[in-house]
């Protein structure tokens, strides 16, 4: 004896547009096979530093140079429009001002702390960018010892 089964080939409006999303869009599809509806906020790119703050004293000539990773946590490409120091005693150099999504860049810091008198001292770093939460701002905290 054989059993047949017969299912209708009719297919509503709304089964033929999940078929569509299944053959060209798989990037967004969940392990249940339903679609996850992309949210603007992520694709908006986000800044962290590495380390997030940074203490430190300075060189036998009163210099502060270190280098501070600058990650992108967010879904698309970070760029780095503008970083400066707090004060004339700081200086920075972007080694590259555009970062890929989940990537990382890197950027100079020089600090001259020949001036300062007390000892312990902040020096803030400002970073402009597309990033949701710009601007940033990376703290270097210089413990100047006694002479």
């Amino acid at each position: 004896m054989l059993f047949v089964c017969c299912t209708s080939t009719k297919q509503t409006d709304e089964s033929k547009h999940t078929d569509t999303l299944k053959k060209t869009d798989t990037t967004d599809r969940r392990i249940d096979g339903t679609f996850k509806k992309t949210d603007a906020t992520d694709l908006i790119p986000r800044l962290r530093f590495s380390p997030s703050v940074l203490v430190t004293t300075p060189d036998s000539l009163g210099y502060v140079t270190s280098k501070v990773y600058v990650h992108n946590d967010g879904g698309d490409t970070l760029v780095m429009s503008d970083v400066k120091g707090s004060c004339g005693c700081a200086g920075v150099s972007v080694q590259r001002n555009r970062i890929a999504r989940l990537d990382s860049g890197m950027i100079y810091l020089q600090i001259n702390t020949k001036s300062f008198t007390e000892p312990s001292n902040n020096v803030d770093f400002t970073v402009k960018s597309n990033a949701e939460n710009s601007p940033a701002v990376f703290r270097v905290i210089i413990n100047v010892p006694k002479k």
